[in-house]
């Protein structure tokens, strides 16, 4: 399950960075998952964070994936200043449980 894990994770994220290049090319996509393994009974959370010109960007949603249950758990946006550089950050959230072990 966890090598099956990592190549759906890799393929997600590889199609959000392909979007977000597409769109604009002041963005920066990152993804990553609160822990490395997980059993039947756990599930992971999955974060995929944009940095830049995040007005054109579509939101994120996940597909379909057939070992697991995917769905959202929240997205948040935040905006900084700092010595008159601006950054906009949007962020989301997913949880995913496997259907099954292996």
């Amino acid at each position: 399950m966890i090598g099956s894990l990592r190549k759906i994770l890799t393929r997600i994220f590889v199609v959000l960075l392909a979007h977000a290049i597409v769109l604009a090319s002041d963005v920066a996509v990152t993804a990553r998952v609160d822990r490395k393994q997980i059993s039947q009974d756990e599930s992971l959370e999955y974060t995929v964070e944009i940095s830049g010109d995040v007005s054109k960007v579509p939101n994120v949603a996940l597909p379909k994936l057939a070992d697991f249950e995917v769905y959202s758990t929240g997205t948040s946006q935040s905006f900084t200043w700092v010595n008159g550089q601006s950054q906009n950050t949007k962020r989301y959230v997913f949880r995913m449980t496997p259907k099954r072990s292996g």
